[in-house]
């Protein structure tokens, strides 16, 4: 899976990120201002270091069963609220002859993509522009961008509208709610579900596609992340990203200050480590009728 080494000595290639216009979220709904950091070169090489991290925990960039049709270049994919193209440019890498699409709400892509890559401006929440032509329609670290609400009204439509009868679509997120949570991490999560927030909504998702009457069976696949310093450096940088998203709920609803966050997350890190602290995260995934 190439990460290199166990050190993670990764240079990420910064010229995969220029151009990128004058948002500040890559997944955000309208308006740059609800984003947690500013997009610049650190974030965006945080975006992509998630994406191989990740992979390393689940040893491949998707799970539903088009391995096949990909290479023999039958597929067309989209990636909603693709970012910085991380998980596309690697997707089309692999499957050369396959097309593959993005769609994000903000220019965080590069502009020299490759050959099968296409993407597209546009905000999930209104209506993306493409037919049901996907054979694989997928998401990810999108959870904290909608509230619970609009999953069910919204984007599990939009979702299902786009893909082609015989495809699947594909979703990956982690819940909110930790293990062996220590009283910072214990107090945010109290905090979520007061802003309407359900920290495990995630596991609601395989209710959600099944009450659509358009899916088969929806398959689950599981990972427990270690989250600090006690998890290596896949569990420093994998907390980052965790904090990162919960973080922006939080802020952007007001519940604690932008200037308050470097101190959180130094908190935070030695609770981690007290506690020994775990996240889970799930991937779903249905094929439509």
């Amino acid at each position: 899976m190439g990460l290199g080494s166990s050190k993670f000595n990764i240079r990420l290639n910064h010229h995969h990120h220029n151009n990128r216009g004058g948002g500040q979220n890559s997944k955000g709904s309208k308006g740059s201002n609800n984003s947690l950091l500013n997009i610049n070169d650190d974030e965006i090489d945080r975006v992509q270091l998630q994406h191989h991290v990740g992979k390393c925990y689940w040893g491949a960039n998707f799970s539903a069963p088009l391995l096949e049709q990909l290479r023999n270049g039958e597929a067309n994919v989209l990636d909603v609220g693709c970012g910085p193209a991380t998980w596309l440019c690697d997707m089309a890498t692999d499957f050369r002859c396959s097309n593959f699409y993005g769609v994000d709400i903000d220019r965080t892509f590069p502009n020299q993509l490759p050959y099968n890559v296409q993407i597209v401006l546009a905000d999930i929440t209104t209506r993306i522009p493409f037919k049901d032509i996907f054979d694989l329609v997928y998401m990810r670290h999108m959870l904290s961008y909608f509230i619970d609400a609009q999953w069910e009204k919204r984007i599990i439509p939009e979702l299902l509208r786009v893909t082609k009868s015989g495809g699947y679509i594909e979703i990956q997120e982690a819940e909110y709610g930790f293990q062996r949570p220590g009283p910072i991490l214990a107090d945010f999560e109290a905090k979520v579900r007061k802003r309407s927030r359900d920290p495990l909504f995630i596991r609601r998702l395989p209710t959600l596609l099944n009450n659509t009457g358009q899916f088969g069976p929806v398959r689950e696949e599981e990972r427990t992340y270690r989250l600090g310093r006690w998890g290596g450096e896949l569990g420093e940088m994998m907390a980052t990203n965790v904090f990162s998203m919960l973080l922006f709920v939080l802020t952007r609803a007001k519940v604690i200050e932008k200037n308050d966050i470097p101190r959180i997350m130094q908190t935070l890190r030695t609770e981690l480590e007290k506690q020994s602290t775990t996240v889970k995260y799930y991937r779903y995934y249905a094929q439509k009728l």
